[in-house]
């Protein structure tokens, strides 16, 4: 039995592909479709899926910093009308951003 959706079942939404078009404007004919859903103001679900899979291709696929991620995310937050978990994100976000990578943390050992 799955649980009520977050934003309702009717609302658009933006998955990780339109988040990384929009960010890395690296297909101008997305980027300036998705610009423009984005800057319609009607409101848009994102969801955590979405924003966890965008960090980890701007990390892992296309190696940017973690400062320029932070700052990608940021981006994303201030436009009102995306509706996503940002209270989690922000809490967690200078975490991710001024901590070091570790492959063996022993915070993670069991």
């Amino acid at each position: 039995m799955g649980g009520k959706p977050m934003f309702g079942n009717d609302m658009p939404s933006l998955d990780t592909n339109c988040l990384l078009r929009w960010l890395l404007g690296d297909v101008p004919e997305h980027t300036a479709i998705i610009t423009a859903v984005i800057n319609s103001e009607k409101n848009l679900a994102v969801a955590d899926a979405a924003l966890i899979e965008m960090i980890f291709v701007l990390e892992k696929v296309k190696k940017i910093s973690r400062e320029t991620i932070e700052k990608a995310v940021l981006a994303v937050f201030e436009k009102d009308n995306i509706l996503c978990n940002r209270g989690l994100f922000i809490e967690t976000l200078s975490v991710y951003t001024r901590c070091p990578k570790h492959r063996n943390c022993a915070a993670f050992d069991f």
